[in-house]
């Protein structure tokens, strides 16, 4: 079987996007989170292949906006768990490795991500042990595996550099997928 996991900061919340406070307003950061939460899920539900579809809350708020959209999606509402982001990965991988063949984790805040690179990431995992999706930025959008591996998230280290290094030093396949940008900071959305 096939794992999506989507994972996402609660868009109905002040703790969305906070490194662009000073450029967005509360209410426009919201309309931000929430419309490429909205996109991506657009975007999941086209693909094809037999998967199990979940999406991964931070923090773990119980937000009726929230619940509405994942059900209407029919994705599977997960708390990430773990003291940072590193930990909530590795926890999601662990798990998700334990009933699935192929897992896939993804951020929300791709607004180029689209169901034919899932795809593409999905039908890559037949041929390598890794796929990743680096990000314009030097990190990862996506990172999919066949199984868990320990360590492959770093707490020191955690961006694209790392992951290759990782896995030639594991003796670990990968396949790079096409480049995209994140939106992180007031001048992410200005490039896009």
């Amino acid at each position: 079987m096939i794992s999506i996991n989507l994972f996402a900061k609660c868009p109905y919340t002040a703790e969305t996007k906070t490194r662009m406070k000073n450029f967005l307003s509360n209410e426009e950061r919201i309309f931000l989170s929430k419309t490429m939460l909205v996109y991506i899920l657009d975007e999941m539900n086209k693909i094809r292949s037999n998967i199990n579809k979940n999406i991964w809350v931070y923090p773990n708020l119980d937000s009726k906006d929230l619940k509405d959209i994942i059900k209407k999606y029919k994705f599977t509402e997960r708390k990430q768990i773990g003291k940072n982001l590193v930990e909530r990965l590795d926890y999601c991988l662990r798990a998700e490795s334990v009933n699935n063949d192929k897992v896939i984790i993804f951020g929300s805040d791709i607004p180029t991500l689209n169901h034919k690179i899932i795809e593409c990431a999905i039908k890559d995992l037949s041929n390598y042990d890794i796929v990743i999706g680096p990000s314009l930025d030097g990190g990862y959008y996506l990172l999919g595996a066949n199984f868990y591996t320990k360590d492959i998230f770093n707490y020191r280290n955690n961006d694209l550099s790392f992951l290759i290094k990782y896995s030639k030093e594991n003796n670990l396949s990968y396949k790079l997928l096409s480049k995209l940008k994140d939106i992180d900071i007031p001048t992410d959305l200005l490039s896009i």
